[in-house]
């Protein structure tokens, strides 16, 4: 007995469409808060598919993903350049956090052969500038009363002003007091590194006693 099968129905895509891999932002996602000057700020993503033939490339964003730059250095970097192991994770160092503070920061990472293969930090990340106080800052130091002394401070970044402003503390039984501005010691050009306190009050003798310089721009 001879059987015969019908001829199998089938229907092919009138046109080609494509898949694509996928990129995902792992590291700042949001909420981070880097400093200016920092060096050891990693760039952490996970791709899947194959990218043997594209490079990646890093934006920033300044305004939560409006605008975006490429960052200088992070571009077009290839898979050896950005540690991807064979879980598909990949890294790359961001040499020096640049002056660029704000709260409002995103990341991309996009395929450089089709950038609509990206993914940017879902959340916004900061990046802050610092200030260190260099002098009085070690143990020993006397200063007295109704006479002057010099303070001095280090800062990385900009803000909006660029001022600081000087207080003193002084520590009862461990416990710190209110801050205590000093006389003229507001709104200071931060960039100035340094301030003479004239006529150091009485008020201020202790045997524990700090200076603190602190940002006039509250989110500084």
């Amino acid at each position: 007995m001879r059987t015969s099968h019908p001829s199998l129905v089938y229907g092919n895509s009138t046109s080609n469409f494509t898949i694509t891999g996928t990129i995902t932002v792992a590291t700042p996602n949001g909420n981070e808060n880097w400093t200016v000057g920092d060096t050891n700020r990693y760039i952490n993503w996970s791709k899947v598919g194959n990218y043997s033939t594209s490079n990646f490339s890093i934006a920033l964003s300044e305004d939560g993903g409006g605008n975006w730059t490429d960052i200088s250095g992070l571009t077009n970097r290839n898979q050896t350049d950005c540690a991807c192991a064979a879980d598909d994770d990949c890294s790359i160092l961001w040499p020096s956090i640049p002056d660029n503070v704000s709260s409002t920061l995103k990341i991309k990472v996009y395929a450089v052969a089709n950038s609509g293969i990206n993914d940017t930090s879902n959340g916004n990340f900061s990046i802050k500038p610092s200030l260190n106080l260099t002098y009085p800052s070690a143990a020993g130091i006397i200063w007295n009363s109704t006479e002057n002394g010099t303070i001095n401070w280090t800062k990385t970044g900009n803000w909006s002003g660029n001022a600081v402003n000087l207080s003193y503390i002084v520590f009862t039984q461990g416990v710190p007091g209110p801050d205590m501005p000093i006389p003229n010691g507001t709104s200071v050009n931060a960039s100035d590194g340094g301030f003479t306190w004239y006529n150091i009050t009485p008020d201020a003798i202790s045997d524990y006693v700090k200076i603190k310089v602190s940002s006039v721009q509250p989110d500084a």
